[in-house]
């Protein structure tokens, strides 16, 4: 058996790569047709997706860095100014939370937070009071959080996540359908929230709250579409990652882990 030793700078280069492919797939645009001509990247997925890949550390950087360095170069989709990454790096660092291990806690903990500041922001923000409805599906998202905490379908759920190249993988897209479903509607309730506060200074709350109600069964249909798309991606990256010996970053220090292969495969790879 041979190992060799991540360098401490490897997923530093993977950060900085993952930004760059965040950053040229958030220069895409696209136009949803739910009202009001927005213009919504296709950062919506790739947030996610790197998020899940790289962790909740190196995943929301990199989609910092990525979504940040977006607004500059196409200035239309920053609706929000310097605020505008807030939204895809909530989607990412709540993806990668679910790919930490150990126990669910550790996953499951920052999640519900990130939800339940969002929901306060948003609940006590202008329109709050207005438009409570807006918010069914994020509370319906909550309720989704929650099943990794059960005991006997959480354990399951999270392992499911893990794919490994002699695993079956017959729970597996359901646990990534459900985690990219969490992830994408956290970036839509962080978008929401500081849209309500960012418009509300120049728009009256009751009448945003109107505009906000009136996609409230619309937006859903956007955002499934978004985790079904996330969750393929996730799938058949995942699958093909796990008969390689491509190794991505979790979280500051596995990568120090020495990475083991055989000598008869070593020969394969360099002959």
């Amino acid at each position: 058996m041979v190992s060799f030793t991540r360098s401490v700078a490897y997923p530093w280069a993977l950060t900085g790569v993952f930004g760059a492919v965040h950053l040229v797939v958030t220069i895409i645009p696209y136009s949803l047709s739910i009202g009001g001509g927005g213009v919504i990247s296709f950062g919506l997925v790739s947030g996610a997706i790197i998020g899940f890949l790289l962790g909740p550390f190196f995943g929301t950087i990199a989609v910092l860095i990525g979504s940040t360095a977006g607004g500059f170069v196409n200035p239309s989709i920053a609706l929000f100014g310097l605020l505008t990454p807030l939204a895809p790096a909530t989607g990412a660092f709540v993806a990668g939370s679910f790919r930490v291990r150990g126990s669910r806690i550790k996953s499951v903990a920052p999640v519900l937070f990130v939800y339940i500041l969002a929901l306060c922001f948003f609940i006590l923000g202008p329109i709050g009071i207005y438009a409570p409805g807006y918010l069914w599906l994020h509370i319906v998202a909550v309720i989704l959080v929650l099943l990794f905490m059960v005991p006997g379908v959480g354990p399951q759920l999270s392992d499911a996540l893990h794919i490994e190249s002699d695993s079956k993988h017959s729970h597996s897209f359901f646990a990534i359908l459900l985690v990219s479903f969490i992830a994408v509607m956290a970036d839509h309730l962080v978008g929401s929230t500081i849209a309500a506060y960012v418009f509300s200074a120049g728009m009256d709350p009751e009448a945003l709250a109107l505009i906000f109600m009136g996609v409230a069964f619309i937006y859903p249909w956007e955002r499934l579409l978004a985790s079904i798309i996330t969750a393929v991606v996730l799938f058949i990256t995942s699958i093909s990652l796990a008969k390689t010996y491509f190794d991505l970053p979790t979280l500051p220090g596995i990568h120090s882990a020495p990475l083991e292969i055989p000598p008869e495969e070593l020969e394969e790879l360099s002959g």
